[in-house]
């Protein structure tokens, strides 16, 4: 097969990319939302994106390198996306060596990689390549018709009885909830299994993931706060070209663990789902999370294909 790699460049533009990488993805990936990310990036960080090209210009794959500046030191997350076309004709293998090899002129002494654990095919070929297993996230759907939210609600005035209040950013602006918001997911994520980052989000940066994202909601941000004191949040997101909406990160403050702040939370943010119309939330937790896993299974959740995060060493 005729195969060039080349650089991307924007203008080669991002639906080819999308079309691609809906393939391989449980919602639909558009290009606005690829665009978003790469504008999102820090302007330090290590990024390159290449296109596998075949006869005539055809796009077969793409393939791409990425370090955040606040990202484990040699560590770069590698892609080699392919469409289902194409597969088995070399093109993955020219994406990851190019991927690769210019990760490792830039520093890497590991790559990692994220590859769906309903393709055993991809999987496979990057085995093949040394690439060995890390870890393994779940991934979960809640059609909100079958919402067992009900269920669970006697915690709701038993904590607001304690003093345990619950609302959403749009309840509270302002950049003293910012503040306080970000020192709350910094704490939280601390104990998240499925945490990878050395050090936490510079303030900045944690903006450009949350209250700066494109498709921010203040309205389907929730927080739990005793007093004055934020103690827990869970958010819901809207995605380009989904149908539903997406949970971030949940997490509650350590010492406020084990008394339904969380399941109460996730209850608030599946009320706001049904009264928006959303037909499902879809979630995601690394397999090492038993806490949240049964919170979601009680809630209703059923698990999907998830995904694997590969790890390999140079």
């Amino acid at each position: 097969m005729e195969l060039a790699v080349r650089l991307w460049t924007e203008a080669d533009g991002y639906e080819r990319l999308a079309e691609i990488a809906s393939q391989n993805s449980l919602e639909p990936v558009t290009p606005e939302s690829l665009q978003d990310g790469d504008r999102r990036l820090s302007p330090d960080a290590f990024f390159r994106r290449w296109l596998a090209v075949g006869a005539g210009g055809t796009v077969l794959g793409f393939g791409a390198a990425r370090r955040l500046p606040y990202e484990e030191a040699g560590v770069f997350t590698v892609r080699a996306v392919v469409d289902r076309c194409f597969r088995g004709a070399g093109v993955g293998d020219a994406l990851a060596r190019q991927a690769e090899s210019e990760a490792r002129e830039a520093g890497a002494h590991a790559f990692r990689a994220f590859i769906r654990d309903d393709d055993p095919g991809t999987l496979g070929f990057a085995q093949h390549r040394g690439y060995a297993i890390d870890k393994h996230w779940f991934e979960s759907l809640l059609p909100v018709a079958d919402a067992r939210d009900a269920e669970f609600e006697a915690a709701i005035p038993r904590l607001e009885a304690e003093g345990v209040r619950f609302f959403t950013f749009a309840d509270q602006p302002g950049e003293a909830t910012e503040r306080a918001l970000y020192e709350l997911d910094r704490a939280t994520s601390a104990d998240n299994p499925g945490e990878d980052l050395p050090d936490f989000l510079p303030l900045d940066e944690w903006r450009k993931h949350t209250v700066g994202a494109p498709l921010f909601r203040p309205d389907l941000l929730w927080i739990a706060a005793h007093g004055d004191r934020l103690i827990g949040l869970t958010e819901l997101k809207v995605q380009r070209g989904a149908a539903g909406l997406i949970t971030g990160f949940t997490g509650v403050l350590r010492e406020y663990r084990g008394r339904g702040i969380a399941m109460t939370l996730k209850i608030h943010a599946v009320r706001t789902a049904r009264r928006l119309g959303a037909p499902y939330i879809r979630t995601n937790n690394d397999a090492r999370n038993g806490p949240m896993l049964a919170i979601n299974r009680k809630l209703g959740f059923v698990q999907e294909p998830g995904m694997y995060v590969l790890r390999k060493s140079v």
